[in-house]
């Protein structure tokens, strides 16, 4: 029987000099996603199971509000922080305050009250 070279062209010292820039990738990539879904679903005015929001409390339609909270612009506010080699997280965090320093996630979760 005649024999036969088998030659590999994988390295898994490669593959493992890779893996942190590739989950970085991977973080960031899904990380902006989310992001996106975030603002298309402020614009179009459904939560994050894809419902639609109840009906506005009449406060807010007397404060000139058609959408949830979307009448500055300020609730689509945010802050992306990208995920690094050294620190594998993605962060999202909510920018957009009234004036009285309050984040309108927060108004959007809780209630505005004036």
């Amino acid at each position: 029987m005649p024999k036969t070279r088998m030659r590999s062209t994988f390295s898994f010292k490669k593959l493992a000099n890779k893996l942190d820039s590739i989950i970085v990738a991977d973080l960031n990539a899904v990380g902006n996603h989310i992001n996106k879904a975030i603002q298309d679903g402020i614009d179009s005015g459904t939560n994050i199971k894809g419902g639609r929001f109840k009906s506005l409390e009449p406060i807010t339609v007397e404060l000139g509000g058609k959408k949830p909270l979307n009448r500055t612009g300020n609730m689509r506010k945010t802050k992306k922080t990208p995920a690094t080699p050294n620190n594998h997280r993605f962060i999202i965090e909510m920018v957009g305050k009234s004036k009285k320093g309050a984040y309108y996630g927060a108004y959007h979760n809780t209630g505005f009250t004036q």
